[in-house]
């Protein structure tokens, strides 16, 4: 049955919507400013739910509800609660202004932040039931009127914003070939407004932001991804004590390199602005057509495809351990990297292109680590390699294009070849790889 959150269940259009989902026998949770009035909802209602919260007091909500428990399932929230102090703008106190901003606008908006994940797995629906001094405001309706324009504002902003960018509001899937699709389902992205304790930290040259990162960003689980209804783009708002807001925006790598990023960003910033913009492309098929061109992998055992059991096998691995690992700085002088790539390519394959200096650093290190690690001769030692696509094809790919440009791929070598002295078995390795 159908789970519904109801804000003004007590009367009027609240109480008359209750009562003909009570009577279809639809799940109700319906929101109570109090426990007295929560325990009058419990017995208009026989087996619905209810929720206290105040929604005069919307810096509260968060704390009301950390000790209820929230449905885990929610296919509507109904915004019908509403309050109206009537008077011209002259006569109006900043008491009534705020009262009736938080009931009708900011409690709404605050509710929907908590109701979001459970509504965009059951793809369910948000609803504002507005007024029509949302439309139109009149002399004694100013406070009441600014706050429907309000609510209005909000709901129209985030589905015009959502319109152009259907790509960022979908959900990732796996194709029957194993690799990655968008569904453009319109399910929604992730939107969170938070209030911080903290005053606005003074970053610069000399106070970097990046400790900070996880605070500012919505986190997402990495392994629930894909098939599970994640949101692909996560917007969280932090208001600073004090004064300030820090915007943390993220979109899921398999949809958008660092490029593809800030040409969103760009984008986002100049619509903001009120100026013309275009939406990059994201067409996953110009990718795909270039992927027909490339020369094929050797018919080596050195190359194979890893399913994804494999892969999240290793990084649970890493992960596990990561405590245990211990992080070792170096630094090489430009004539150490220059003679490493003299000698990388001196060896190499002749079929192959000049090895870069990247290449054979990545070839040295690996060999250095396999020498350290001591395995068994026959063991196998991979090297993960990512390759970024953007700059060679960039005659290729329309200018701007905000899809993923960026691939990895796994060299692999038993470890007597990975730790012999000369490198460029490692470097052809790592150059067939990329």
């Amino acid at each position: 049955m159908p789970t519904h959150v109801i804000t003004g269940a007590g009367s009027g259009i609240g109480a008359a919507v209750a009562r003909r989902l009570h009577a279809r026998g639809d799940e109700l949770v319906l929101h109570a400013r109090d426990a007295g009035r929560a325990k009058e909802l419990a017995a208009a209602f026989p087996g619905a739910k209810t929720l206290v919260g105040d929604l005069a007091d919307p810096d509260k909500l968060s704390w009301a509800f950390s000790h209820q428990t929230l449905p885990g399932h929610v296919d509507s929230l109904l915004h019908i609660a509403g309050v109206v102090d009537l008077g011209p703008v002259g006569e109006l106190t900043p008491k009534a202004w705020r009262h009736q901003l938080n009931v009708n606008l900011i409690a709404p908006a605050e509710l929907t932040r908590h109701f979001l994940p459970q509504l965009r797995l059951a793809q369910g629906h948000v609803v504002f039931v507005n007024s029509g001094a949302g439309l139109n405001a009149h002399a004694d309706w100013s406070a009441y009127a600014a706050s429907k324009h309000g609510l209005k504002a909000l709901a129209d902003s985030l589905r015009r914003t959502l319109a152009h960018h259907p790509l960022l509001t979908g959900r990732l899937e796996r194709d029957a070939d194993g690799g990655l699709s968008v569904v453009c389902n319109d399910a929604g992205a992730m939107f969170a407004v938070t209030h911080s304790d903290q005053v606005m930290p003074d970053y610069g040259p000399d106070r970097s932001a990046k400790q900070d990162l996880r605070r500012y960003i919505h986190s997402v689980n990495a392994f629930r991804v894909v098939g599970h209804d994640t949101p692909l783009l996560t917007v969280k708002v932090t208001h600073m004590r004090g004064g300030g807001s820090v915007l943390g925006v993220a979109v899921n790598h398999s949809v958008v390199d660092g490029s593809g990023y800030l040409d969103f960003l760009r984008h986002w910033s100049r619509t903001h602005a009120g100026h013309d913009g275009h939406a990059a492309p994201y067409d996953r098929a110009l990718l795909d057509g270039l992927a027909g061109e490339a020369r094929p992998a050797p018919d080596d055992p050195q190359y194979q495809v890893v399913t994804g059991r494999q892969k999240f096998g290793f990084i649970w691995r890493v992960n596990s351990r990561a405590w245990k690992v211990r992080t070792v700085t170096v630094r090489l002088t430009a004539t150490e990297v220059l003679a490493l790539r003299a000698a990388a390519r001196a060896g190499q394959d002749r079929d192959l292109p000049p090895a870069s200096s990247a290449v054979a650093l990545g070839a040295h290190l690996w060999r250095v680590l396999g020498a350290l690690r001591d395995r068994d001769p026959g063991a196998e030692e991979r090297l993960g390699i990512v390759v970024g696509l953007r700059a060679v094809l960039k005659d290729r790919l329309p200018h701007g294009y905000g899809g993923n440009a960026v691939s990895n791929t796994t060299a692999v070598l038993p470890a007597r070849e990975a730790g012999e002295r000369n490198q460029h078995r490692a470097t052809d390795r790592s150059l067939w790889a990329k």
